[in-house]
């Protein structure tokens, strides 16, 4: 969606709202403050690369447009991000997660390592017109992926193997599933992640507990052949772990494939276990009979109190409220920045762009105040959801330890 500068429309009415989140900010009062002068312009989210920089080419070349708040995708928002910047239009963020969205490097050559990208010696430039509201996947997701399968294993620490132990160890096995699907750029949003959980150079770390690691598109995967090869790799695991980090469209290919070939006796779909990447919280998957952990930013609770009007949404639609906070909030903080600077005559993307930036350590919206730094949220919590009642709930928030502290009345699903 875009904040579009009317103050030169002449009669243009406002545009209907499609998001939600959208249609609630017309009536905030930071917003109101701007009627007549900018409005919100709900567009079409690009669901290919190619789309949203073609969208992207449209917004920068509408001179009325003071900034963007998108897009859904990490690889989408990275690909209009270069062209946005060309026009110093800023872009709030409020649900791209990868850390390879906020830097520049040539995406058709060999694409740089994480720890690459903030390398002090070397460092890669960022993107000085991105604001990510969302905390990011690393080290935030990565830490609760971790964490959540380490629970899933019963793996505490007095329970892991003796290093100095002879015998050999048993450990457990897991399946790591990383969407790499190019038409949407999932690379983008998932590399970072299964990078950093491939990295065995902690005592969180789960690596040494992957026993294969494959990457799908979901344009070009053999469903069958994917199938198969996780019936070899979990063969003898009692619990079938999976950690699937990617997009609904895939995590629905396997867990559909998977129910049309499990044995009801010996390979039933209860023997599954999945934790699952943020971008999977929908209660859509939680029909095939696997157990389903997805780890998240969201908050559901705060933002059911700050914008009360979306709990019979939730309940009506049987969604998981994701990003709605986020979205709204991010409207917010663009609107104080407009207010401000028509206050002193300079209502434009420079001026808007400047508030940013010198309120990063504090930006307040309705639901959240955002500390953002370099363009990265910063002290955000990090959650753990499982299926509750065929829904999914928030059952815990990892600790600074890397722990998961237990929560609400549905803890004896998390194992």
């Amino acid at each position: 969606m875009c904040i579009r500068d009317r103050s030169t429309a002449g009669n243009e009415q406002s545009y209907s709202a499609s998001a939600q989140a959208a249609k609630l900010a017309q009536d905030n009062d930071d917003v109101k403050a701007l009627q007549g002068y900018v409005t919100i312009e709900p567009r079409e989210d690009a669901e290919s690369l190619a789309q949203a920089v073609d969208d992207a080419r449209r917004i920068r070349d509408d001179p009325d447009v003071l900034a963007v708040v998108g897009h859904s995708y990490s690889g989408t928002t990275r690909a209009a991000l270069p062209i946005y910047e060309q026009a110093g239009i800023p872009v709030m963020m409020p649900t791209a997660t990868s850390p390879y969205v906020m830097y520049k490097f040539d995406e058709h050559g060999a694409w740089p390592g994480f720890s690459e990208l903030e390398n002090r010696e070397a460092p890669y430039p960022r993107f000085r017109n991105a604001f990510r509201l969302i905390p990011g996947d690393v080290p935030s997701q990565v830490e609760a992926i971790e964490a959540t399968t380490r629970k899933s294993l019963k793996l505490e620490p007095e329970e892991e193997p003796n290093p100095d132990s002879t015998a050999p160890a048993k450990h457990p096995r897991i399946m790591l599933v990383c969407d790499i699907t190019k038409r949407n750029g999932a690379n983008v949003y998932t590399q970072p992640i299964c990078q950093s959980l491939l990295r065995d150079d902690s005592g969180h770390s789960i690596a040494k507990y992957i026993a294969r690691y494959r990457e799908y598109d979901v344009d070009t995967v053999d469903v069958w052949a994917m199938v198969t090869e996780i019936h070899a790799v979990m063969r003898s695991e009692t619990s079938k772990q999976i950690v699937f980090v990617g997009y609904p469209e895939l995590a629905r290919m396997l867990l559909e494939e998977l129910t049309e070939r499990s044995n009801p006796v010996s390979d039933n779909m209860k023997s599954y276990t999945f934790i699952m990447s943020e971008a999977c919280l929908s209660n859509e998957l939680l029909q095939f009979g696997a157990t389903v952990y997805v780890t998240s930013p969201f908050n559901p609770s705060r933002v059911e109190k700050c914008l009360p009007q979306l709990k019979q949404i939730e309940h009506d639609k049987n969604v998981v409220l994701s990003a709605e906070g986020y979205a709204y909030d991010a409207i917010v903080i663009l609107a104080k920045a407009a207010n401000q600077c028509k206050a002193k005559n300079q209502l434009g993307r420079e001026c808007v762009l400047d508030y940013l930036q010198l309120n990063g350590d504090n930006l307040p919206g309705k639901c959240e105040s955002y500390w953002i730094g370099n363009g990265e949220r910063k002290a955000a919590p990090y959650y753990v959801y499982a299926n509750c009642g065929g829904e999914l709930k928030q059952i815990g928030e990892i600790g600074t330890e890397h722990e998961i502290h237990e929560k609400g009345h549905c803890q004896q699903n998390a194992r």
